[in-house]
């Protein structure tokens, strides 16, 4: 049963993903979500000081699903998971790092059940913050040893997230390139890009405004304004 519930979702996502690259071959847009921390405070949802929206996929993922689902009604092709401050480095300080897996396989199931509701192909893409609140804990590590750390924490997040079975990552307000660089791929072997390269695509989204024209100016200006 369950790998039958996998090949449905995998046909789907390639419907998904074929609706998409049509879109952008005609020269039309890829509509993407609104904000997800903001709106689920918005509709009465407590805000963490550590973990900000990440904790409301333990205390209230039918919420998070209703975001969804509303988004999804106004036309958005692609849904990005409530799981920007879900990592493994917000978990922790907030005290809920046992309950990480659980948070995010919460916030991948809340994207997906509302993306089947629409009657059209709808990506889900899975969150992953690359900022300095957002990013795993290095321990005040340096060096080698930081980019490790950094390494073995978004691997977790990327894996976790990827056999859930989103559709791609999306890395959210690169604000350092040091925090990325764990994430990209390099010539030599490197788990990350491993845990990556399945889901099929990645989005980099970046604060800086010459670095966002590059990477894909409309994906990294549109969530830059969300979250600020």
């Amino acid at each position: 049963m369950k790998d039958r519930r996998r090949k449905v979702e995998r046909t789907n996502a390639e419907s998904a993903i074929g609706r998409v690259r049509s879109l952008r071959r005609d020269g039309r847009l890829v509509v993407i979500d609104g904000g997800m921390g903001s709106e689920l405070e918005a509709r009465g949802a407590t805000m963490d000081h550590d973990a900000w929206s990440g904790l409301v996929n333990l205390n209230d993922p039918a919420l998070v699903r209703r975001v969804h689902e509303d988004y999804v009604r106004v036309g958005a092709d692609v849904l990005i998971t409530n799981t920007f401050m879900a990592g493994t480095g917000p978990m922790a300080r907030a005290g809920f790092g046992a309950r990480f897996g659980e948070a995010n396989r919460n916030a991948v199931t809340a994207a997906r059940d509302a993306a089947a509701q629409s009657d059209r192909a709808v990506l889900i893409a899975g969150s992953v913050s690359v900022t300095e609140l957002g990013a795993p804990e290095v321990g005040g590590a340096s060096g080698a040893q930081q980019r490790g750390r950094l390494r073995d924490g978004y691997v977790r997040q990327v894996d976790l997230l990827a056999g859930e079975g989103v559709d791609l990552i999306a890395l959210e307000m690169v604000d350092r390139a040091l925090r990325a660089q764990p994430l990209t791929p390099s010539r030599g072997p490197q788990r990350t890009h491993r845990a990556v390269h399945p889901v099929g695509s990645t989005w980099t989204a970046s604060l800086r405004p010459q670095a966002a024209q590059k990477r894909g100016g409309s994906v990294a200006a549109r969530r830059r304004r969300q979250r600020s």
